[in-house]
Parts: structure tokens; sequence; C-alpha cells
């Protein structure tokens, strides 16, 4: 991961090639027996989700470097990077949204975890009604809508509340989401 891949699909290979460790059950509880399963034993349920990877944050401009937070734009988000694994705290400079995003689909990042705007910059990033013909990357988040974002159909709102603030690397908290 330390070099960079020299095409989408070396960088979209490497990523899934990662791999992450949480623990999803305790099993302190019970005790080691030859029985796999028997009528003392109560059942339980070990949630798992696989994700779409439509909207990548990444460490670096024009959608290089590592990614740093990974959405599906199928799910509602609201995570602080702060305090979760789904996204690393102040990295993020860009993100690249698939073309597979949901129309109407919001992106919202904050230069604040807790999402206070009145002192904090933050961007909202907003997929057409039409939707995405092909992927694009979002170069950085303290601009407003550029011709080649508009004419693919993405609108960006940058909030500058607070003038001495970088918002790019500065990501705090991630939220996508539909109204």
């Amino acid at each position: 991961w330390a070099e960079k891949a020299s095409t989408f699909e070396d960088l979209f290979h490497n990523w899934k090639q990662r791999y992450y460790s949480r623990t999803i059950t305790d099993w302190s509880s019970y005790t080691k027996t030859k029985t796999l399963l028997d009528e003392s034993q109560t059942a339980f349920e070990i949630p798992l989700m696989a994700t779409e990877d439509h909207i990548i944050f990444y460490d670096d401009y024009s959608c290089q470097g590592n990614d740093v937070g990974v959405f599906d734009s199928s799910y509602t988000s609201d995570i602080s990077c702060k305090d979760s694994m789904s996204c690393e705290n102040n990295k993020a400079k860009s993100v690249l949204i698939k073309k597979e995003v949901k129309p109407g689909t919001k992106i919202r990042v904050y230069d604040n975890p807790n999402k206070k705007t009145s002192k904090y910059d933050y961007t909202t990033i907003i997929v057409g009604s039409s939707g995405l013909s092909e992927d694009i990357c979002i170069n950085g988040f303290q601009h407003q809508t550029t011709n080649t974002e508009k004419s693919k159909g993405v609108e960006v709102k940058y909030h500058n509340v607070n003038h001495d603030r970088i918002l790019n690397g500065n990501i705090s908290n991630i939220k996508v989401f539909y109204e």
C-alpha cells in the first residue's frame, strides 16, 4: 500500500486484498466440548453485511493514495471518523463516487467530528436525480461545483465558515444520506 497503484484496477485489486480484524462475538462463556452444538447451547446470530464500495475516500488529491473510508450508498451512514473504524480521522482529501451510487445521494463531510457548523467548514456533494453515467472523482472539498462535475451530474456546495481552517485533509465526520 505504500506504493501507488498504476491504474484504478490495481488499486481496486489491492483494496480488495486488505483484511480487517474485528471481534464479532465473545466465546468466553462457552466451554470446549467435542459436540459442536447441543440442546444446552442457545442459538445466536452473527449479523454480517456485505457492502459495496460505492463511495471511496482517499488520503491524496485526484483519488490517489490510500483509501481512508469506504461507504455503500445503499445505506445511510453518519460516522464520526474520530470514533469509528469506518474512516480515518483527518485524512480525506478526495472522494471517488462510482456510477452505481443511487440518484439523489448526498455526501456531507465535516471538519468537526460532532458535525458542528457554526465554526467549522463542511461540504455537501449531491448526486443528481439522473444519476451518474460514469465514476467521478471529487478532487478536494474546498470548492463549489466545477463545470466538469456539473456535466457529470454532481453538485458540490462548500460552506466556508472559518477562513483560517482547512477542510481538505481534515475530514472528521462523513454522512451519506437521502432527503
